[in-house]
C-alpha cells in the first residue's frame, strides 16, 4: 500500500503548482488583454491575433453584452415583433438576433448599406459573387470569414474586414425590417427608435482570449 503521507504531499504540491501556474496565466492574459484593447482601439476590428514562436496562437475578441435598463421601452422599440424577440421573466431577455441588433445600434457599429452593397467591392467572378450573396449573412463572423476566404479567395485580413462590414450592414438591415414590420419606417420614427434604444439598454464591451496550441 502506498505511503499516504507521500500521496498527500504530492497532491498538495500539485495544487500549489496549479495555483502558481494560474497566477502566472492571469498575468500573461492581462498583458495580452491590455495589448488587445490598445490594438483594437479606434478601429472597426473586433478580433486581433498574436502568434508564438512555435506556431501557437492567441485570439483576442471583443464581445458586447446587452442589459435592459427600461423594459417598458422595449414594446415601443420592437412593436408587433415584441413577443417574438423578448422573453419576459423576472428579468427581460432578448433573443440573440435582437441582442446583436441592439448592441450594434447602441455602439454605432452599423452602416446604412445592404450586405449586397458590401459584397460589391469584392473582386471575384460573377458566379462566386452570387454564391457569396447566399452565404454571407452578417450574423456569424467566423462563418462569414471562412466563406469569404473559401469562396472569394480572400486572405485572412481582408476576409475579416468584409465580415465586419457585413455584420454592420446586417444590423441596419435587421433594424429597417423591424421598423417596416411596425409600419414605422419613416425618418422621424427611425430617429425616435434609435433614441429609445440608447435609453432602454446598456451595452458593456469586454475582451476575451482563446489560445490555440499547436500539436507537438
Amino acid at each position: 500500500m502506498e505511503d499516504m503521507t507521500k500521496v498527500i504531499d504530492q497532491l498538495a504540491e500539485i495544487k500549489r503548482t496549479i495555483a502558481r501556474l494560474n497566477e502566472k496565466k492571469a498575468v500573461l492574459e492581462s498583458v495580452i488583454l491590455t495589448a488587445a484593447e490598445q490594438d483594437l482601439k479606434n478601429t472597426k476590428y473586433k478580433t486581433v491575433h498574436y502568434n508564438g514562436t512555435l506556431g501557437d496562437r492567441v485570439t483576442a475578441t471583443k464581445a458586447a453584452s446587452v442589459k435592459v435598463i427600461y423594459p417598458s421601452y422595449l414594446v415601443s422599440i420592437f412593436g408587433d415583433a415584441y413577443k417574438d424577440v423578448v422573453k419576459e421573466e423576472t428579468s427581460y431577455k432578448l433573443s440573440e438576433p435582437a441582442k446583436r441588433m441592439m448592441a450594434g445600434l447602441y455602439l454605432n457599429e452599423y452602416s446604412e448599406l445592404s450586405i449586397e452593397d458590401v459584397l460589391r467591392d469584392i473582386e471575384a467572378p460573377p458566379e462566386k459573387k452570387e454564391l457569396l450573396k447566399k452565404k454571407i449573412k452578417g450574423q456569424r463572423f467566423a462563418t462569414d470569414k471562412k466563406n469569404l476566404m473559401d469562396i472569394a479567395g480572400l486572405d485572412e485580413k481582408n476576409a475579416e474586414i468584409f465580415a465586419y462590414f457585413a455584420a454592420e450592414a446586417a444590423v441596419w438591415n435587421d433594424f429597417l425590417k423591424l421598423m417596416a414590420v411596425n409600419g414605422k419606417n419613416d425618418p422621424a420614427s427611425i430617429d425616435r427608435a434609435l433614441e429609445l434604444i440608447d435609453s432602454a439598454v446598456m451595452v458593456d464591451e469586454s475582451t476575451k482570449i482563446a489560445v490555440e496550441v499547436r500539436d507537438a
